[in-house]
C-alpha cells in the first residue's frame, strides 16, 4: 500500500513511517489539495506497473475484503473504469451513506447521493472516499482534475468517464465505514462546495449561465433562511470563484513521472492508511 502524506506539517509522515514499515510513503511539502495530492500517489502506481488504483480517505475504514470485492468486479467487466464501495456510515455502522456515488443535477449543481442501490446505469459518479479506478482509462482520459482543490474532481472524473464510454460499478460485498464532516469547517466546506457546483455546470449544464445563478441562488438562500450569514457569505463566494475559475476537464496526463519527497514507489495508492 501506498500513502500520500499531502503535507500534514504535523508529524504524521514520521508517525506513519514508525508504525507501518510496510506502507511505502509519498510526503509532499505542502497541502496540494485533494485532487493533486492522489495524482501524485497515482502516478507513482502506475509506474510501478499497477493496473488499478484504489483512492481511500483517511477518514474511512475498509472491510478486510473490500478491495479484493472491487478488483473482482472490475477484472469481470473491462469497460468498466470506476468501481466503488458500499459506503456505510461510522457512527452508525448498519446507515447506508453512500451506494457507491451518486449522480450531479446541473439545475441546482447539486451532487445527490444514493442512499439506496441503484442499478449502474444512474451512476453519474463514483465517490472519492472509496474509487476503483482502470489504469488503462486513466491513460486514455487523464488523472483527477488539479483544479479542483476540494470536492467535485471525483464528479468530473465521472461525467468525464462516462461521455467517454466508460461504466461505473460499485461492488455489493465491498464495504466502507466513513466518518462524516470531519475534514474541513463548514464555511471553508461551503466555499469549495459552490465552486465546484458552479465549475462543474458551466461544464455539464445545458444552459449554464442561468442554472448556476439558480443554483447558487438556491443555495445562498437556504443558509440566509436560517439566519447563517456567515455560511450564505462562503457559499456565494465560493460560487463566484467557480464562474471565474477556468473550465473543468483537464484531468493530468498519466505518463511516466516521478513523484516528488523521501518515499519509494509502490504497487498501489490509497489516499491515507
Amino acid at each position: 500500500m501506498l500513502c500520500v502524506d499531502n503535507g500534514s506539517g504535523d508529524g504524521s509522515a514520521e508517525r506513519i513511517s514508525n508504525a507501518c514499515g510496510a506502507v511505502d510513503l509519498v510526503c509532499l511539502d505542502s497541502n496540494l489539495g485533494f485532487a493533486a495530492g492522489n495524482n501524485r500517489g497515482i502516478s507513482r502506481a502506475i509506474n510501478a506497473g499497477a493496473q488499478f488504483v484504489w483512492l481511500l480517505n483517511n477518514d474511512a475504514v475498509a472491510a478486510p475484503n473490500c478491495l479484493e470485492n472491487m478488483v473482482r468486479a472490475a477484472e469481470t467487466q473491462p469497460d468498466v473504469a470506476a468501481v466503488g464501495s458500499v459506503i456505510l456510515d461510522y457512527e452508525a455502522p448498519n446507515r447506508l451513506q453512500e451506494w457507491g456515488g451518486g449522480r450531479f443535477d446541473p439545475l441546482l449543481g447539486r451532487c445527490l447521493a444514493h442512499r439506496k442501490p441503484v442499478p449502474p446505469a444512474r451512476l453519474g459518479y463514483i465517490t472519492g472516499a472509496s474509487l476503483l479506478l482502470r489504469v488503462e482509462a486513466l491513460r486514455a482520459l487523464g488523472l483527477l482534475d488539479e483544479s479542483f482543490f476540494l470536492y467535485g474532481e471525483d464528479v468530473e472524473l465521472g461525467q468525464r468517464l462516462r461521455r467517454a464510454g466508460w461504466r461505473l460499478d460499485v461492488a455489493h460485498q465491498a464495504l466502507v465505514w466513513h466518518k462524516r464532516g470531519v475534514s474541513t469547517s463548514s464555511e471553508r466546506k461551503e466555499y469549495y462546495l459552490n465552486m465546484a457546483a458552479v465549475r462543474l455546470q458551466k461544464a455539464y449544464a445545458p444552459v449554464a449561465p442561468l442554472m448556476a445563478v439558480c443554483g447558487t441562488v438556491s443555495r445562498v438562500l437556504r443558509f440566509a433562511a436560517r439566519n447563517d450569514w456567515r455560511r450564505a457569505a462562503a457559499a456565494a463566494s465560493g460560487a463566484w470563484a467557480g464562474w471565474q475559475a477556468k473550465d473543468v476537464g483537464s484531468g493530468v496526463p498519466a505518463a511516466p513521472q516521478s513523484a516528488s519527497g523521501p518515499c519509494a514507489s509502490a504497487p498501489s495508492v490509497a489516499e491515507t492508511p
